[in-house]
């Protein structure tokens, strides 16, 4: 049995590196409940403690047993932690086998998906297994904290946006530090005798964990963006806009509350930002992105609640900036669409925001800028000659009070948004609906080098804390990015004139207005054959970039599960070769005394044990029962070191050049007498550094 020697499971020892390991696991559990934005999950507590309770109580059985008793908590702890969070059998496995993809391809915080639960308990479980059996075994206890280490970092890892996670840490290297220093050696005597081990390995693991927890916070977050359920496909957005507000009768699509809900004026379903001389579109893929979408600003918080009413309705409306949900929700990177996760109708979340401002030149701030395409650009300078001159916050704002001001609203005129009719509408007419107006004015600032976009959606103008949007009050406007996010731009004048009349003073070929759809805004299923409305998405070879982040992670990884190991062994040869400073004495009497003092240092890490009260030939007699590769270089050296004690006479400086090659023949032949990881053990080892079993010469 590989035990560590004492009565049983209750040796004190034994039972204070399974409290260790329990210790470093819990702060597992905790560190896993940042992935999900949480600071406690009881539910990833199972694995952690069931894991430490098996491997204690199983110690002493064959490898066979523990390993067969483990699996079988391993797949419990797995259906336990499924079923409690909603799910079944069929998570667990899924979980086993899309979990960590999930969890590293969306958004922070991950959803409180089954399957994502799963896989953080699965890595709780088998870092925690795997470290309570080697720390109850004597050859291996010294590398408990190596799985521990390595789940810590993976789990810091993919949970990095929350920052650095000091209490963990600072658990982890405590446990570490326990883990240490009675894992490396049963016979520490004492919290003195054994602070060298304590300081210098525990420092270590302190300063690495620190190091690579803040190194992954900021520069190795595993997280990264993946094509995922659908591609945004938003058809001709404007049109349906337009359809909407036409369908007879109109059709309730969300019910929503809120205690603000009276400011609450303009929900945005979709954002546009692409123009390609005949419609809007936007480009891009969604994925999962779990609760958070955005951290905010400083502007105060609402809370409101929408429910998706129609089976058809794909996309969530939401009244400005969205910064969390209460379900998870599938987005763009921009968070241009915002999707509704399931088919289940209706569909209920309740959304922490901060409301769209509107847009004042005194308080815009810094405006986002863009690079104008070539049909944007051909409207500069025109835009220079309405928005005259200031600041380009200014000059957005009189582009918005020209066209409010010195434009005309028909609504009741054909659609399209073809850029000959824009431009008609633009420089001769002056006359157009909402499509031109809100195309015009994005146009007009894109082309300064301003961030604006078409936002689609909904108006609502309630006085009560609920209400429901119908297709009758579908919208459109522009948007500019200003400082603290979007900010609404008011360029409508108000209607003017009938449909019958307008029709015919327009002055401009119209298109027929075509029969358009009654639904909502709808994403379509990414179809691989079919990308005729959608801008295609640059895609760059950033296949080393990757290689460059894993390698980093790698490194990393490996210096924190190394670096612990190596600043002891680097603190344990230093003292061993000050220790020989007295090989390269002036005195060769000096030289003869220094190596026969190594000698004995060297036996005595070779497991040798060498009493004050030996004689010199006594010293040799157990130094050779214990090493008996070390004999006559050994006999050799005692009769140097008789020589030198016990006669008066000027000692030879070539006795003491063979002494010293003696020396390194008892070394070479200690080492070369065993495997090459009790060499290892043997140049590592302390047992010559305490005074408790220091050489007896010392």
């Amino acid at each position: 049995m590989e035990l560590a020697p004492g009565p049983g499971l209750t040796n004190g020892r034994r039972l204070v590196r399974g409290f260790a390991v329990l210790v470093f696991a819990l702060g597992l559990a905790q560190s896993g409940a940042r992935v999900v934005g949480t600071r406690i999950e009881p539910v990833l507590l199972i694995p952690a403690v069931l894991a430490v309770l098996l491997g204690w109580l199983l110690a002493r059985l064959p490898l066979l047993v523990r390993a067969l008793a483990q699996l079988v908590g391993f797949v419990a702890t797995g259906l336990a932690v499924a079923f409690a969070l909603d799910g079944d059998a069929a998570d667990f496995g899924n979980g086993l086998l899309d979990g960590p993809r999930q969890a590293v391809t969306t958004a922070w915080p991950s959803p409180r998906f089954a399957t994502i639960f799963v896989a953080i308990a699965a890595l709780i479980y088998v870092a925690t297994a795997v470290s309570i059996d080697l720390a109850m075994r004597l050859r291996w206890r010294a590398f408990a904290i190596a799985p521990m280490i390595v789940g810590l970092v993976i789990m810091i890892a993919v949970g990095a946006p929350d920052g650095p996670q000091w209490e963990i840490v600072v658990s982890a290297t405590a446990a570490a530090f326990t883990l240490l220093w009675i894992g490396l050696d049963d016979r520490v005597a004492s919290v003195r005798s054994g602070g060298l081990v304590a300081i210098s390995a525990g420092l270590a693991a302190l300063l690495a964990t620190l190091g690579v927890s803040v190194a992954a916070a900021e520069r190795a977050n595993p997280r990264h963006g993946e094509s995922a359920n659908s591609e945004l496909a938003l058809l001709d957005p404007l049109a349906e806009v337009t359809a909407q507000q036409r369908a007879n009768p109109s059709s309730a699509l969300y019910e929503v509350s809120s205690p603000s809900l009276g400011k609450l004026h303009r929900w945005r379903s979709a954002a546009l930002d692409v123009y390609n001389g005949e419609s809007w579109s936007t480009a891009g893929q969604l994925t999962p992105i779990g609760n958070r979408l955005d951290a905010g600003t400083s502007a105060p918080d609402i809370t409101v609640t929408v429910r998706a009413l129609r089976a058809d309705t794909s996309l969530w409306v939401s009244p400005g900036l969205l910064l969390r949900s209460s379900s998870p929700v599938e987005t763009d990177g921009a968070r241009r669409v915002v999707r509704i996760i399931g088919s289940e109708r209706p569909a209920v979340t309740t959304f922490t925001v901060e409301a769209a401002p509107d847009f004042t030149a005194a308080t815009a701030g810094g405006l986002g800028t863009i690079q104008p395409t070539d049909i944007e650009s051909s409207y500069f300078q025109f835009a220079t000659t309405l928005a005259g001159s200031g600041t380009i916050a200014e000059q957005i704002e009189q582009l918005a009070t020209t066209l409010h001001d010195d434009y005309r609203l028909n609504s009741g005129l054909a659609g399209g948004v073809q850029q000959n009719l824009v431009d008609g509408f633009l420089r001769n007419t002056k006359v157009g609906n909402v499509e031109q107006f809100v195309t015009g004015f994005v146009l007009l600032a894109r082309s300064l080098g301003v961030d604006a976009r078409i936002a689609t959606g909904y108006e609502l103008d309630s006085t009560s804390t609920s209400a429901t949007i119908t297709t009758k009050q579908a919208l459109a406007w522009p948007e500019v990015r200003v400082a603290g996010g979007w900010a609404a731009v008011d360029i409508l004048p108000e209607n003017s004139a009938e449909e019958q009349q307008s029709a015919g003073s327009a002055g401009q070929p119209q298109t027929p207005a075509a029969a358009q759809p009654l639904d909502p805004p709808q994403v379509n299923d990414a179809d691989q054959n079919d990308r005729t409305e959608i801008p295609p998405v640059v895609v760059t070879d950033d296949t080393w970039v990757v290689v460059r982040l894993w390698l980093l992670r790698g490194g990393l990884f490996t210096g924190l599960l190394l670096w612990p190991f190596v600043v002891f062994a680097a603190v344990v040869s230093w003292r061993k070769w000050r220790r020989r400073k007295g090989l390269k004495a002036a005195d060769p009497a000096r030289r003869v005394s220094t190596a026969w003092i190594l000698a004995t240092d060297a036996l005595i890490d070779a497991g040798a044990t060498l009493l004050p009260s030996h004689t010199n030939a006594e010293l040799v007699a157990a130094g050779i029962e214990a090493q008996p590769a070390a004999g006559p270089p050994l006999g050799r050296l005692q009769r140097h070191a008789d020589a030198v004690t016990f006669t008066s006479a000027m000692c030879d400086p070539e006795r003491a050049a063979d002494a010293v090659e003696q020396l390194r023949a008892i070394e070479s032949n200690i080492r070369n007498s065993s495997t090459r990881w009790w060499r290892w053990k043997w140049w590592l080892s302390m047992r010559s550094l305490r005074r408790q079993s220091q050489s007896p010469l010392r």
